[in-house]
């Protein structure tokens, strides 16, 4: 018998906890440390129905939107070395 099928080198058991162990950290640093800007949403406190909603509204109306299309493409060009 040459082994069981589910058993792994411990060089890939290290390989594999380290990058799951980078994946939560990252995780981590992006919430913990996200923040909204101060002052954000007291426009909507105290608010309900549907003049919370036009509140929430009046805040969002001004970003803008990005579609993947426009931007996914030229990220994944990147990753894949099709750098300009």
């Amino acid at each position: 018998m040459k082994g069981n099928c589910c058993t792994i080198s411990a060089y890939t058991f290290l390989r594999m906890k380290d990058f799951f162990l980078s994946l939560v950290f990252s995780f981590l640093g992006f919430v913990l440390f996200a923040q909204t800007p101060e002052r954000y949403y007291d426009a909507v406190a105290g608010l309900k129905g549907k003049t919370l909603k036009v509140a929430l509204y009046n805040i969002i109306k001004g970003q803008t939107t990005y579609l993947y299309q426009q931007f996914g493409y030229r990220c994944m060009g990147y990753f894949e070395g099709n750098r300009p």
